[in-house]
């Protein structure tokens, strides 16, 4: 973990995102292969989570939008995976110009996995 960020209502936190090093992530990997970039130059956002009770308030946007500049501050570019369930996430990432760049079978747990769907930002044209 490079960075962290969390939401925090009524002295409870309700959310949290954070960027990490491309290290054996596979996101990283579907944009690295795709435009030869270097690693250096990405990082990926992670672990981004608004709880239950907190969602429809903005936090997810905020967070995201932190890490957005946090990657711009940085020089950097910022690619992640959600999970292709998550419709809401979607078009948030799609309104803040995201770009889908590729979709993957993110595995987790023993041997279960769920489709998902990689996104870079900026997109490559706005770099």
């Amino acid at each position: 973990m490079i960075q962290a960020w969390v939401a925090v209502r009524a002295g409870r936190v309700v959310g949290h995102a954070g960027v990490c090093t491309p290290h054996d992530d596979e996101a990283a990997a579907v944009w690295l292969d795709q435009s030869g970039e270097e690693g250096s130059r990405v990082v990926v956002a992670a672990r981004l989570f608004v709880a239950p009770e907190a969602r429809g308030m903005g936090l997810g946007e905020c967070l995201t939008r932190t890490v957005m500049d946090h990657a711009r501050q940085h020089g950097v570019r910022l690619v992640f995976e959600v999970m292709a369930k998550d419709t809401a996430a979607i078009r948030l990432y799609e309104r803040l110009e995201c770009c889908e760049i590729g979709r993957i079978a993110h595995r987790f747990g023993a041997g279960q996995q769920t489709d998902a769907i990689c996104f870079v930002w900026p997109a490559p044209d706005r770099a």
